[in-house]
This record gives C-alpha cells, sequence and structure tokens, in this order.
C-alpha cells in the first residue's frame, strides 16, 4: 500500500548489528524527512542531520495472548509523559524543525551538548590526567 502511494521504504537492518547505526545515518542523511508511526532513536539522529520527522499516532490493538513482554512495553510506552508529547510536538508534516520540536530533542537527545573532535578530545585528556593522578 505505501509502495503504491509513492513512499520509498527502507530499514537499516536488526539494532544489534554492528552496521545498524552507520546504514541509519546513510540512510537519514539522503533523505528529506522522515515519517513513522513510533518513537525511537532515530527521530535525534535524524534532528542532528536537520532532518524534520512526523510521527503517525496509530492506534494498535492490542491481542492480550499476544507476547506479554511486547503488549507490557506497548502499554508503559503509551502512559509515558515524554513519549506522548513526542507524539504531540511530532504531529504535523513539514520541511523543518521547529523550536519547540528542537526543544524536545534537546531534551530527549541532547542534541545541544554534541561535542566537536577537539572538546571531546579535551574532556578525554582532562579524564586521563584524574585517572594518571
Amino acid at each position: 500500500m505505501y509502495k503504491e502511494a509513492g513512499f520509498e521504504i527502507v530499514s537499516a537492518g536488526h539494532m544489534f548489528n554492528p552496521l545498524f547505526l552507520p546504514r541509519l545515518k546513510s540512510i537519514l542523511y539522503c533523505c528529506d524527512m522522515i515519517m513513522a508511526n513510533d518513537a525511537g532513536s532515530y527521530i535525534g539522529q535524524a534532528a542532528y542531520l536537520n532532518k524534520p520527522c512526523y510521527l503517525y499516532h496509530q492506534k494498535l490493538d492490542v491481542d492480550e495472548t499476544e507476547n506479554k513482554e511486547d503488549v507490557q512495553e506497548y502499554l508503559i510506552r503509551n502512559t509515558d509523559n515524554f513519549y506522548k508529547k513526542l507524539f504531540q510536538t511530532f504531529n504535523t508534516p513539514q520541511d523543518y524543525i521547529s523550536k519547540e520540536q528542537r526543544d524536545m530533542i534537546n531534551y530527549g537527545w541532547g542534541n545541544d551538548l554534541v561535542m566537536d573532535k577537539e572538546g571531546l578530545k579535551k574532556v578525554i585528556g582532562e579524564i586521563e590526567e584524574i585517572w594518571i593522578n
């Protein structure tokens, strides 16, 4: 149905595959924006690359006879305030990242605290100095 509507569907593979993050970065780098029906770390990663995100809150019919851990995780996530606020903040398709969205990303993923290589080398040097002494 999505392909017929003109959507390109891609996957970075399983999250425990060692190439998962490089693949995800490549996918995000090539896209104009992302759309998903669940919240994940890719939201912060996409925002870091300045790619807008649209979250479609899809209500799922949960079959209580299915995997109990999956059902429990789904129910917990849907009562979490940050999770709910993400869906409220990213509920409109748009070609930019709003200030409210940027604030959520900074709170949830710390994108405003990312260091460049020199800053990171400095922190590691300071930690190493403390360890030596």
